[in-house]
Formats: structure tokens, C-alpha cells, sequence
């Protein structure tokens, strides 16, 4: 009789296991708690300090939202939760359409209560829960927890099989995991990270954004591009504690029509730099002038970046660089954008991580070649420059032809420091083709550039009108889509 009471009061608390989707969903059940015992998503708990009765709240919680929906459906009226739940529960007793007007409300309910109510012992199977170890309570299939094919079917387990052994706490937080989703008309969205308090922060602010539409009954709606990748940028900006872990985007179906996962990930380097600047003030300018560089007419910049924060995060350091060199056409003769070359410099150090001495060497040299432009007093010189260093020959043969000048003596070619114009260190950094060339080349142009903007000599006189030829600058967008926090 002890064993067995030991063993039904172990399915009264939450353990987090190594499952991202228990994880996210073991704080959403959490965040139920409080605001089913106090009403506040500030006073939530871990989820392994919610105490029995909490849970058994927020299970009510869950439950009452179940029954809510079936009804809709029963009625013939459109309903958030419904619509979205079929991506979660398929054929579940709240969403199983063609069942659910020939029942009254009352046997939904007691339908509904029956799938969320812990199984008698006497049934239990006898194995561990496959995520934490206590005592599984059944073997649930998809009705229960995303990504399992079938009731009887699962990747993980021989054809044929009940599904995956769950202790009943695990279960309920695959139920709340739809509260801290971004539930759209397609696949959904979690944000994980090993770092729980991120995790913490994360899954309330989007069970608030979730609650509203329950409440509603809006409809998910279809998703605007890259809005998964977006919901991260909201999270990190929202997040005011370093990072120590990787930050994951799970983006998940159940629907019956297949499962699926992908999963993406930002590294902490990449996380961090993201955060910082989302935070930071003091780079907001420089981020403003990144969003407006991936800005077209159709997206705002802030979607491509963050997809390419996830997919493709190199990409981030071409597009500032190409923005502030102009490759069509160099549009920086007047003015030079400091808040952008900061950030992109940044980018280089923090999320790159380039050694700081290549840096310096790539910027002494800019500071020869800045000073070789601005002797000829000519806005053309960097012109010249420009177009030579579209291309690595013609930029190899530019500097060849330059240091050769100057070690020859001739009038204005002389370093500022008496130092070689043009060091061999310096040439394998910019050319070496099976490694990082590319990148030191597109620092050079942009070091060029700021160091011309801090000779004294500069603008040159023709300056003004040689911009006017090249055509202005864009102007930079706000970036409003951050501050979306209805959609969040």
C-alpha cells in the first residue's frame, strides 16, 4: 500500500527532463498554475516548486479550455483553440469534428475529462515514464504528444505498440505545450533553450500573447515569412541576463497529415550579439541601418535577418558590409555610416570571432591606403579604389602597384608611420582563397573608409558632386516589426 501511494504522489509534481518540447511545455504548465491559484503569469513557479494542488489547477485550467472549444465546434462557431488544437490533438475528443454535434455538451465534457484525467493505477503498465523514469501511467500516441505518427505506430518503438510509456506529469505538459507555441494556420513554433530562465521568460511572454486569443477566439491565422525566426528576435530583446546556452527554434506539426519537426539553432556567440544589440541603445542606429539594408518594397528587413540569423548567419556580416561600401556604386564620398561600420565591426569580433590582431593588421593597412586616397585630393582616387576591390585580382594588382610606388619613393606615397605601405603578413590575410580572404577584404573596404572619414583632409573638393552622380543613400527604416507585441 506505501509503494503504491509513493507511486501516485510521484505523478504530483514536474520533473524537466532532456526534452526540449517537455521542457517548454513543463514552464507553460507552470505559468497555468499561477494564473489558475493567484492570476499573475509574474508569480509562476519552477515547474518542479509547483505543488500538487497547483498542478491540479492548471489541469482544470486545460480542461475547461478543451471543453470551450468542443462546444464551438459542437455549435458550428469558429474558435482559436479548436482550429489550433487540431495541430497538436488530432482527433482528440475536443477537435473530432465529425463526432462532435451528434454528442451534447455534456458527453463532450465528459469526454474531454475523461482523456485529461490520470489513468486508475490498476492500469498502469508497469515501466518507467520513457522521459523521467517514475512510473508511466499508459502509453500515449499522438493524441497526446506531438510528432507521434500513429496510436499504434511510433519511430521510436516496434510497429504495434501502444506508443511512448509517460508518466502523467509529462503528459500534462505536452497538453500545456500548445500555451507557449506560436499556433498558426501551418506548422507551430517554440522557443528552447538549455538556460532555464530564458526558457522561463520566453514561455510566459508568449502564453500571455496565447491567452489573449483563446479569449478572443481569433483565428491563428496564416503566418507572415520568417515569422517563427522573428518570434526568437522578440525573446532575446526581452531577455536582460547574459546567455550561457545555444537558443533553439523548434517548428513542429502533428496534423494528421504528417509530423514533423526542424529544428534550428543560434549559437551563444550569435545569441548574445543579437540580444546585446537588441538591448544596447547605444547600437540601435547601427541596427536600424542593418534592417533597412535587407528592407525591400514586399518585407520588412527585420524577417530576412532574422531567418539569416538562423540559416545563413554569415550573410548578416555581407549584407552590412555591402550597404556600406555601395558595391553599385560607392555612395560613401560625403558621409560614412559609423553606426553601421560599429555594429558590423562588432559582428566581426563577437559572433565571428576573428582574431584581434588580423583586425589590427587589415586596419593598418586601410590606414595606408586612406592616406594614399586622400593625397590625391580627388574624390576619383577612392573610386578607383572602390571598383578595384569588387574583385580580389583586381585589388591584389591595385595594392601591388601602390607599395611599389611608395617603396620607390614617389610623392604622396609614403605611409603616415615610414612602415611598409604593404606587409606579407597582411597579403596572405586578404588572399588566402581556402580560407577567410573574402572576409578581410570586405573589412579592408570598410576600414578604408572609416579611416578617410577621420583624415583631416577629407572630403576631397569634387566630393559633393561626385555623390550626386553615384545617387544618395536610402534612408533607414524603423524597426517596428520588433515591437509587434500583439503577434508575439
Amino acid at each position: 500500500m506505501s509503494t503504491l501511494i509513493r507511486q501516485v504522489g510521484d505523478q504530483a509534481s514536474v520533473v524537466l527532463t532532456a526534452h526540449p518540447l517537455q521542457r517548454v511545455g513543463a514552464y507553460a504548465l507552470a505559468a497555468l498554475a499561477a494564473k489558475a491559484t493567484t492570476g499573475e503569469l509574474a508569480d509562476a513557479k519552477s515547474p518542479a516548486d509547483v505543488l500538487p494542488e497547483e498542478l491540479a489547477a492548471a489541469v482544470s485550467v486545460m480542461v475547461r479550455d478543451a471543453e470551450n472549444a468542443a462546444e464551438a465546434g459542437r455549435v458550428g462557431v469558429g474558435s482559436f483553440w479548436l482550429k489550433a488544437s487540431g495541430a497538436f490533438f488530432p482527433n482528440s475528443p475536443m477537435n473530432h469534428r465529425p463526432t462532435l454535434g451528434k454528442r451534447t455538451r455534456g458527453e463532450n465534457n465528459a469526454r474531454i475529462s475523461a482523456w485529461r484525467t490520470m489513468p486508475d493505477p490498476a492500469t498502469w503498465p508497469g515501466v518507467p515514464c520513457a522521459l523521467c523514469g517514475r512510473d508511466a501511467v499508459a502509453f500515449h500516441g499522438k493524441v497526446d504528444v506531438p510528432l507521434i505518427e500513429a496510436a499504434g505506430v511510433h519511430n521510436a518503438v516496434p510497429s504495434g505498440h501502444g506508443g511512448l510509456a509517460l508518466c502523467w506529469p509529462c503528459v500534462c505538459c505536452f497538453h500545456a505545450l500548445p500555451y507557449a507555441a506560436r499556433l498558426t494556420g501551418g506548422p507551430s513554433s517554440v522557443v528552447h533553450s538549455w538556460e532555464d530562465q530564458f526558457v522561463r521568460r520566453s514561455v510566459m511572454r508568449q502564453l500571455d500573447a496565447t491567452y489573449r486569443r483563446i479569449v478572443t477566439g481569433s483565428d491563428p491565422g496564416k503566418s507572415k515569412p520568417n515569422e517563427h525566426e522573428l518570434t526568437v528576435l522578440r525573446r532575446l530583446r526581452d531577455y536582460d541576463h547574459p546567455l550561457a546556452a545555444d537558443v533553439e527554434l523548434l517548428v513542429f506539426s502533428n496534423d494528421n497529415r504528417g509530423a514533423s519537426l526542424s529544428r534550428h539553432s543560434l549559437g551563444v556567440p550569435l545569441a548574445e550579439w543579437l540580444r546585446t544589440t537588441l538591448r544596447d541603445p547605444a547600437r540601435k542606429r547601427g541596427w536600424q541601418r542593418l534592417v533597412a539594408a535587407y528592407t525591400d518594397k514586399k518585407l520588412h528587413g527585420s524577417r530576412p535577418l532574422a531567418y539569416d540569423a538562423f540559416h545563413r548567419p554569415t550573410r548578416i556580416f555581407v549584407v552590412a558590409t555591402s550597404r556600406l561600401t555601395a558595391a553599385d556604386g560607392l555612395r560613401a564620398v560625403v558621409h560614412f555610416d559609423r553606426s553601421l561600420a560599429a555594429l558590423c565591426c562588432s559582428f566581426v569580433r563577437e559572433v565571428m570571432q576573428v582574431n584581434q590582431a588580423d583586425i589590427e593588421l587589415v586596419e593598418t593597412l586601410a590606414g595606408n591606403i586612406a592616406a594614399r586616397i586622400a593625397a590625391e585630393e580627388r574624390a576619383g582616387a577612392l573610386t578607383t579604389f572602390r571598383h578595384q576591390s569588387v574583385k580580389a585580382s583586381g585589388l591584389m594588382s591595385w595594392l601591388e602597384r601602390e607599395s611599389l610606388l611608395a617603396t620607390l619613393g614617389r610623392k604622396g606615397a609614403a605611409t603616415p608611420s615610414g612602415d611598409p605601405f604593404y606587409t606579407a603578413a597582411q597579403f596572405r590575410l586578404l588572399f588566402d582563397f581556402d580560407g577567410q580572404g573574402w572576409l578581410y577584404r570586405r573589412l579592408l573596404v570598410v576600414a578604408v573608409l572609416e579611416a578617410l572619414h577621420s583624415h583631416p583632409t577629407w572630403p576631397p573638393p569634387d566630393a559633393v558632386q561626385k555623390a550626386a552622380e553615384l545617387g544618395e543613400a536610402a534612408d533607414f527604416h524603423n524597426d517596428n516589426e520588433l515591437d509587434d507585441e500583439a503577434g508575439a
